[in-house]
């Protein structure tokens, strides 16, 4: 957190100390300093040039949020405005031993500040959703063929109209087939980059919701069925979607990239020999030796930019091989557990848990009841070496901390969850304040469970000497677990309060009337579909958002599921349909 506000507070500042330093500059050409503290006039211009190069920034950030892309206009403005500045300094200095190294930095600069410019602008949404817009289609020609088919009957000629779909059946069918027999295969690094970057240039458009066809669903259906795991992990795109979005890899990595930057390279080397070849006896020596320094910077880091630039080129996949079509896919992905326990409910007839789950709940509440429930079985259940166990309790914290401290990326499914949390933390402290009243709880944390662990610890007077935390763990989720919860809650205190406490409570007795196996098996799939749903859900600005803040497991479950064919992107399903007019005897 602080490294991150530190770097936002130099971004926005870079612009404020350039615009200064141009000024002090200027000033100090037009007012009389004192000789020990003046600076040559002529070497104070050939300074200014270095912060249009400054401006430009480096290639690895251009914006620090997506806010950032949308102010080109303003970046534009600064853009003429520090160009302006710097075209007058040098002016009033216009018989300048430094004349051409000078020159050659001001352009050098410009092209820099320009490249952060476009950066900006091309990664503007909007301009993004523009740039991928098709060609307009109207489709085959419909007026046509009904006054073709008109006049035919007009003439008493018998005809009929064939319509032959684009995409049919058949080949969907054998097309479905062939996915369920692809086995998995090795990719190589250079493949992982190669196929990253294809990817991206047809799913870039995800986030700006753009329309995608059954030809690239079923592209990259095929290819991530013949990936493993891991390489699935390496080969999604979001590093390429980062580098749209927040440097200037769409400005660079064209030819008149290319181009431009060998230019600008060039440009600073010259201007770094002109200046070392030029004779300096009468400028101060620190003057000079900053100078170099920054001469040598310049050189440095446009060498490491211009390398870079041309060196440059577990559960939740096994649902996804039953998404053979778009309404089964749909189903997939608008499934909130329910689909889950689908199995199950004929074999485990209890209602309290197929009732946590599905249309008839919110969502907030879903994940609220299944994180307390997961808590409270975690903590009572031995630790047996399931890793379905552990996959519960990860992402149930998970899911927690995104409905908490990650609203945003929540917002389209939180609803009243922060209500839901805060009053159930109240509820909490109600219950365990009956064994010692003095007892406070200061913040609600992320971890419900772990505030009632540490409750029932003061107030049971329970010390190290006790064998072990999870004793103590145990202890007070049994405390909860011991409470004869017949009836929900809202029966019983209304609707006013939204804690939903004891109703988790009830929740994880019934999840507890299964064995282990099978209970963290349950347990694990209705995890699964509650993040997925989660990040099929989510808007698609706030996934691309948390790119610049590291990413989140919620954004690559989000760009995997698409690429699995699972969101309503995929709106072109057959194409065109090609009609045939049949002419009778």
């Amino acid at each position: 957190m602080i490294v991150t506000a530190t770097i936002w507070l130099f971004y926005l500042l870079a612009d404020w100390f350039a615009a200064f330093a141009v000024g002090l500059i200027s000033n100090g050409q037009s007012n009389n300093c004192p000789e020990k503290f003046a600076v040559n006039q002529d070497l104070a211009a050939f300074w200014a040039p270095f912060l249009l190069l400054h401006l430009g920034g480096p290639d690895n950030i251009t914006a620090f949020s997506l806010e950032d892309n949308e102010l080109w206009i303003r970046h534009l403005l600064g853009l003429i405005i520090q160009f302006s500045a710097v075209a007058y300094v040098f002016s009033q200095s216009l018989r300048n031993i430094f004349y051409v190294p000078t020159i050659l930095l001001i352009f050098a600069g410009t092209i820099k500040y320009a490249e952060r410019t476009r950066a900006l602008y091309l990664a503007c949404l909007g301009n993004i959703k523009d740039s991928m817009l098709p060609l307009p289609d109207a489709g085959p020609n419909y007026a046509q063929l009904m006054e073709e088919y008109s006049s035919k009957e007009a003439a008493q000629v018998p005809v009929e109209i064939e319509i032959v779909k684009e995409h049919d059946r058949g080949t969907q069918t054998s097309a479905n087939q062939e996915e369920e027999n692809l086995s998995p295969e090795d990719i190589s690094d250079i493949d992982i980059v190669q196929n990253g970057h294809e990817l991206f240039t047809t799913f870039r458009g995800l986030i700006v919701d753009h329309m995608f066809s059954f030809h690239e669903r079923s592209k990259s259906r095929k290819f991530f069925f013949q990936r493993s795991a891991f390489d699935a992990f390496r080969v999604m795109e979001l590093n390429f979607i980062y580098d749209t979005l927040y440097t200037k890899m769409a400005v660079v990595h064209s030819k008149n990239g290319y181009c431009l930057r060998l230019i600008c390279s060039i440009l600073i080397v010259l201007s770094f020999e002109r200046f070392a070849s030029h004779h300096k006896p009468d400028i101060n020596h620190f003057d000079v030796a900053t100078t170099y320094i920054l001469l040598s910077g310049a050189v440095l880091l446009d060498f490491v930019a211009l390398l870079s630039s041309f060196s440059q080129t577990g559960p939740y996949v096994g649902d996804a091989t039953k998404a053979k079509t778009t309404n089964v896919a749909k189903e997939i992905y608008s499934a909130r557990g329910d689909l889950a326990l689908l199995d199950y409910t004929n074999h485990y007839p209890y209602p309290i848990i197929s009732s946590s789950v599905g249309d008839e709940v919110e969502y907030d509440e879903s994940l609220l009841l299944w994180h307390f429930a997961t808590e409270l079985c975690y903590c009572t259940s031995p630790d047996d070496g399931n890793s379905n166990r552990n996959y519960c309790k990860l992402i149930s914290d998970y899911m927690l901390y995104l409905l908490v401290m990650r609203p945003n990326l929540m917002s389209a499914v939180s609803g009243i969850g922060q209500i839901r949390f805060r009053d159930t933390c109240e509820e909490a402290k109600k219950f365990f304040s009956r064994w010692k009243s003095e007892l406070i709880i200061r913040t609600p944390g992320l971890g419900i469970c772990r505030k009632l662990i540490t409750c029932c610890i003061a107030q049971n007077g329970l010390t190290g000497r006790e064998s072990s935390s999870a004793n103590r763990k145990r202890n007070a989720c049994e405390k909860l677990l011991n409470v004869n919860a017949l009836v929900k809650a809202i029966e019983v205190k209304g609707d006013r309060s939204k804690s939903i406490l004891f109703d988790a409570c009830r929740l994880a007795k019934d999840l507890k009337k299964l064995n282990d196996k099978k209970r963290w098996a349950i347990m694990s799939k209705v995890w699964v579909e509650l993040l997925s749903y989660a990040a099929s859900h989510c808007r698609a600005n706030a996934h691309a958002e948390q790119l610049s803040k590291g990413g989140q497991l919620i954004t690559f479950v989000w760009i995997l599921m698409a690429h699995f064919g699972l969101g309503e992107q995929f709106r072109i399903e057959a194409g065109h349909a090609r009609a045939k007019l049949i002419v009778g005897k």
